[in-house]
C-alpha cells in the first residue's frame, strides 16, 4: 500500500492553449486545471493525481507540472480524501459532463440561463470533480470548528476550488 505523506498540494494551471482559454472564459476563471500533488513513498517521488483527457492517472510531478499559476498546501490530513478517489484511477475522463457543463455555463453566461440539478456520470471524472471529491471527504478547520467542504463535484470548476483555497487561509497555505 502506498504511504502518503502529510504535505499534499493542490496545483492550479493556466495553459495558453485556445481550448483552455475558452474554459477560463466560460468559468470566469484565472485557471483551467487543478491536480493533486503528493509524495509517494513507494516511488520515492512527488506524484500528481489528476483527471486529464487520457483519464484518471498518477504521474511523476516533474513530468507534469507545466503552466503552474497557483499552488496551495493542504494544512490538514488528506488520507481520507485519497482513499475516496483512488477508486477512480484508470477510469475514463468525463467528456460528456465536461461538454454538458460547458454548454450550461455558456447559456448561463450569454442568456443568464438558470438550471436545475442535472445527473452526471459519477464514475467518470473531470479534474475539478476529482479534486472536489477528494476535498469533500476531508474536514477543514473553520473558526475553531470543523466543517465539510461545500462542493457539488459535478458543478465545480477549477476556479471554484482556487477561490475556496484563497478564502480558507486557516486550511491552505499558498506556496
Amino acid at each position: 500500500m502506498t504511504t502518503i505523506d502529510k504535505q499534499v498540494t493542490l496545483v492550479f494551471t493556466k495553459s495558453p492553449r485556445l481550448s483552455r482559454r475558452f474554459i477560463r472564459w466560460l468559468t470566469n476563471g484565472r485557471v483551467n486545471h487543478v491536480m493533486i500533488e503528493y509524495y509517494d513513498e513507494i516511488y520515492d517521488a512527488r506524484m500528481i493525481l489528476e483527471a486529464d483527457s487520457s483519464g484518471i492517472r498518477i504521474v511523476p510531478a516533474h513530468k507534469n507540472k507545466r503552466n503552474v499559476s497557483h499552488e496551495y498546501v493542504c494544512d490538514f490530513d488528506c488520507s481520507g480524501g485519497f482513499k475516496s478517489v483512488m477508486k477512480y484511477i484508470g477510469d475514463k475522463y468525463d467528456w460528456s459532463s465536461l461538454f454538458l457543463l460547458g454548454f450550461i455555463l455558456l447559456l448561463k453566461k450569454i442568456f443568464k440561463f438558470k438550471f436545475k440539478e442535472l445527473n452526471f456520470n459519477t464514475k467518470e471524472q473531470k479534474c475539478s470533480e476529482l479534486t472536489a471529491n477528494f476535498l469533500n471527504r476531508e474536514l477543514v478547520k473553520y473558526n475553531g470548528s470543523f466543517v465539510h467542504h461545500p462542493f457539488m463535484p459535478e458543478y465545480t470548476t477549477p476556479e471554484d476550488i482556487l477561490r475556496f483555497c484563497e478564502f480558507k487561509k486557516d486550511s491552505f497555505t499558498k506556496v
